[in-house]
């Protein structure tokens, strides 16, 4: 989903130098058309550990877009000797709450290495001159790192790293043809879809005003966050919709179709709109947005410790869990040295 920048060459005097890997792989830096390759090793890592996986190129392309991302400096993928990707790691800057999320994988072929060690200490390394390039003090920036809850390997080496495990995100899914009839608006909301070139700006105030208890909830400048979600090759101004309560926007949903699935983005409220039905009732209307497109199966991502109680909204409307995820955290200053 999603805009990258050009990459640099690995002379890039500013790029750290890439570790070294085992016999027969290298390392280089991403390029846009490579985002098909490395949604192959994701998608095959995740099936390996869970059965399963609705990974997809947009989602890719929508992280590279982010403004934090210079794919030149921040990224690398691996290749074996006939050119083929193997893994892929990227270290984002840092956010408003000074937390830098690190992503790497490996495809399961080249299990029992030490790549994804490697990798991690790449990410490491580049978490720390981000730090230092945006004047942050390393003790009080947090680096965050994710995996699937079957991935026993990958939580073992988070934790020899020092990393603890502070939440926990949902996947949960439902059937199109499972779904419950919409209920009716809330007394004094009218619901529209999105307008370019209108609702931009309207949309953002409400997501950002929404999300703002969320774990790590900081606001996002508009410019960055339009740059991805505008920039979004799935983003679909029907599957948009705002709800005002007179001028004002109180809630949003957003959806998206992708290959295998529907997919919802935001389901927004407003804090001062909450507990009268509209997060039900524009959840329910998304929906049958994304079920009249042709889409069997819809998904979302939610914290199992959202202040809101997000998730038991989304069991009420009979969606289930798929899959966890563990959100693994440690401060930057801790930076440890691995063992090989």
């Amino acid at each position: 989903m999603r805009s990258a920048r050009l990459p640099a060459t690995m002379s890039d005097p500013l790029a750290p130098a890439p570790a070294p890997v085992p016999s027969g792989l290298s390392t280089r830096r991403p390029r846009r058309e490579d985002a098909g390759a490395v949604t192959a090793v994701i998608r095959a890592a995740e099936v390996a550990i869970c059965g399963e996986s609705l990974a997809n190129p947009g989602d890719l392309l929508f992280d590279w877009a982010d403004p934090r991302v210079s794919l030149d400096r921040d990224a690398w993928v691996v290749v074996d000797q006939r050119g083929r990707v193997v893994g892929y790691a990227c270290s984002f800057g840092h956010d408003p709450a000074d937390a830098i999320d690190l992503e790497c994988v490996v495809h399961p072929d080249v299990e029992g290495t030490v790549l994804d060690e490697q990798l991690l200490g790449m990410l490491l390394r580049r978490a720390g001159e981000q730090a230092d390039e945006a004047g942050l003090d390393r003790r009080a920036v947090t680096v965050s790192a994710h995996c699937v809850r079957q991935d026993v390997r990958r939580r073992a080496l988070y934790e020899r790293l020092g990393f603890e495990r502070v939440r926990v995100f949902l996947r949960m899914v439902i059937g199109a043809g499972d779904l419950p009839e919409p209920p009716p608006w809330p007394d004094g909301i009218t619901v529209a879809a999105f307008r370019h070139g209108v609702d931009e700006h309207t949309l953002h105030v409400a997501v950002q005003d929404a999300f703002l208890d969320h774990y790590r909830g900081t606001p996002v400048p508009f410019d960055v966050w339009s740059a991805q979600v505008f920039g979004d090759d799935d983003f679909d101004a029907g599957l948009a919709l705002i709800a005002r309560a007179g001028d004002d926007a109180v809630g949003a949903v957003v959806a998206l179709t992708l290959p295998e699935a529907g997919y919802i983005e935001y389901l927004a409220v407003r804090r001062s709109w909450r507990g009268r039905g509209l997060g039900a009732a524009l959840l329910v209307h998304g929906l049958h947005l994304l079920a009249a497109r042709g889409v069997e199966l819809i998904f979302l991502g939610v914290d199992a410790e959202s202040a809101t109680g997000a998730d038991r909204l989304y069991r009420r409307v009979g969606m289930r869990v798929q899959r966890e995820d563990d959100v693994y955290e440690r401060r930057l200053e801790d930076e440890a040295v691995l063992s090989r």
